[in-house]
């Protein structure tokens, strides 16, 4: 049966786990009677180009420089813009000459690649045909709309997902003639009515969308109540894998919601965040209600790798949701995002859930920063969860951030020296300078927090030309001058100890230990890390009771009035000094925190750490690249 509707996942995006927002929306569609499809065309991009490249352009290329969008941005009209061969140098420098080449290669086989798909597409026959673009998915959707409607004018074409909300989609509609209405938010709860109205030969405006030619401007779209979206229909994509040569490289994962909003947000909206555009409120599914549809989506897919698009966990499905599967363990492994300070209590019941990875939002190990960015958590807290992280044997996915107004440089300086210390808990992705993001505070208030001349990312201008009124429309990512200027030397010596650090990690074939075994209530610590003073620490009773005493961060005079009390034969401070000197307890302002691991707490193995809750890939076939140069364009 030829769908009414396909919802296009154009390139570039990562191949790794299915659209939820394009699945969400074919879920409701046909739950109206309204047969739909999902056309997933960033798996026909990665089968060309080889999806560890896709991987590549897609999850590791800063996205400020939207690569993925500049090997089809020369596909749309117009002249080349102003800045484009700044820009293209810009991304050769960052890519390396192998990775040049590649991506030289990929752009000049981009316009049969488009016509391709624009057949594809066509043969299909349907009435309407939805874009989603998040991240750097614009220029080919528009590229294979236009050659879309070259073929069949009379398609309707929408265009939604994240790269539209707010002015972003109306500012497309009005420079690029192959859309024919835009979403600017979460579309769910109106897109089945609205294309109902299309089907009919009636479009009309519903809530959130705007039409070419329609004299309203959108009105936004009600609240969605989350407990009410259906369950995303992922077939689609798992459908084509099964036919595809990526089928056997691919471990994919199954993307789902739990909640929407973020519930520390809006009380304090931290101000780089970008996300939650339509609404900072929060919105949770009843624990049942997620518990019945993970149950669906890994029947449904025989997929045990769950990828939560949650911005922050709900609190009361830590119990609810985890503490049950705890129970029945049925073996699936999630990714989730949660906030730092989060007690390891609950981290433990995370873990014994299936939460084997998390992204717990620490950017800073300064406090003075973190207020900063209103993070409403302390540095203790950050490493305290990142060292019981390392106990139960979860993943944790952060960075560190820099170049915020009115930062104190020495920070940068301290938290340089404080880096070696750590070296046995999981190092940061990255230490970059921040970027402000539209509907952030630093955007939304941009000179109230200390920025000026905020203007888009150079990479609009290059790709699609324009003034500056319609890329300020249209812009996601913009740059903005700190009272401090542009120059952020005070941070090169915290960017060195980021690299040592990881590269201690991954170049070496033993991660650097501190951990701590006990021997009644004495205990040895073994001590690998780079600073250590010597191999193995013999503890006494006193000294690991003040080490327990500081599991959570401790006001240092109630811990050592509290260990005098219990070890009157002991030197309560002779031992916390010498604890602090051998770098096995970390003193900030008047908080104290024990830093070994506990050799005793593990959860998770090495083996469900390495099955990667948000998708991975296996090594390539042998014949893999003599595949690709087989496919046609």
């Amino acid at each position: 049966m030829r769908p009414a509707v396909l919802l296009c996942v154009a390139p570039v995006l990562s191949v790794l786990r299915p659209a939820l927002g394009p699945s969400t929306l074919k879920a409701a569609l046909e739950s109206a009677g309204i047969a739909a499809e999902v056309l997933y065309l960033n798996l026909h991009f990665a089968e060309a180009c080889g999806v560890e490249t896709n991987e590549w352009l897609a999850e590791d290329v800063p996205t400020h420089l939207l690569v993925g969008d500049w090997l089809f941005a020369h596909l749309l009209a117009g002249a080349e813009p102003a800045g484009a061969a700044a820009h293209a140098q810009t991304l050769r420098e960052h890519a390396g000459p192998a990775r040049w080449r590649e991506l030289l290669r990929l752009r000049a086989r981009s316009e049969g690649f488009i016509a391709g798909l624009a057949r594809h597409v066509h043969t299909r026959g349907a009435a309407v045909v939805g874009f989603s673009s998040m991240f750097q998915q614009t220029a080919a959707s528009l590229a294979l709309a236009a050659q879309l409607k070259r073929l069949a004018p009379d398609t309707h074409i929408c265009f939604g997902g994240a790269n539209c909300h707010g002015p972003m989609g109306p500012a497309l509609l009005q420079r690029y003639g192959q859309i024919d209405s835009v979403f600017t938010g979460n579309a769910e709860a109106v897109f089945a009515a609205f294309t109902r109205g299309v089907l009919d030969g009636r479009p009309r405006p519903v809530p959130g969308a705007v039409l070419r030619g329609g004299s309203e401007a959108a009105r936004p779209a009600p609240p969605a109540r989350l407990d009410q979206a259906p369950v995303p229909d992922h077939s689609d994509y798992f459908r084509y894998l099964r036919g595809s040569t990526l089928g056997a490289q691919l471990r994919p994962a199954v993307p789902f919601e739990s909640s929407r909003g973020c519930w520390w947000g809006q009380k304090h909206h931290c101000t780089f965040c970008g996300l939650n555009s339509d609404s900072m409120a929060f919105n949770a599914k009843p624990a049942p209600q997620v518990l019945d549809e993970l149950a669906q989506l890994a029947q449904r897919h025989g997929v045990a790798r769950f990828c939560a698009a949650d911005n922050i966990m709900a609190l009361e499905h830590i119990e609810q949701v985890f503490g049950v599967l705890e129970s029945r363990s049925p073996g699936w492994r999630f990714f989730y995002e949660i906030k730092s300070n989060l007690s390891e209590a609950r981290l433990r019941t995370l873990a014994r859930g299936g939460v084997t990875w998390v992204q717990p939002g620490i950017e800073s190990l300064d406090d003075r920063v973190l207020q900063i960015m209103r993070k409403g958590v302390t540095a203790l807290a950050n490493i305290r969860l990142l060292r019981n992280c390392t106990e139960l044997g979860m993943g944790a996915v952060w960075n560190i951030l820099y170049g915020f107004p009115h930062e104190p440089a020495d920070a940068y300086a301290r938290m340089a020296r404080l880096l070696p210390l750590l070296q046995h808990l999981r190092p940061p992705t990255s230490c970059s300078r921040i970027r402000i993001d539209r509907f952030s505070p630093n955007y939304e208030q941009s000179a109230a927090m200390g920025f000026s001349q905020v203007r888009p990312a150079p990479a609009y201008a290059a790709l699609y030309g324009g003034d500056a009124a319609w890329l300020e429309q249209v812009a996601y990512f913009f740059e903005g001058t700190p009272p401090q200027g542009e120059q952020f030397g005070y941070a090169d010596a915290l960017r060195a100890a980021v690299q040592d650090w990881r590269d201690s990690w991954y170049r070496h074939e033993e991660v650097p230990e501190l951990r701590l075994e006990r021997l009644g209530p004495a205990a040895l610590v073994k001590d690998t890390r780079r600073c250590a003073v010597q191999a193995l620490h013999l503890l006494p009773p006193a000294a690991v009771a003040l080490l327990d005493g500081c599991r959570d961060p401790a006001p240092v005079s109630r811990l050592l009035q509290h260990n005098a009390a219990a070890h009157p034969d002991s030197d309560a401070e002779a031992d916390f000094a010498r604890l602090v000197e051998l770098g096995l307890v970390l003193v900030d302002g008047n908080a104290a925190l024990s830093l070994p691991v506990d050799g005793a707490d593990t959860v998770i193995d090495a083996a469900g750490r390495a099955d990667f809750p948000w998708g991975h890939v296996l090594p390539a076939p042998a014949d893999a690249a003599a595949r690709r140069a087989e496919l046609p364009t």
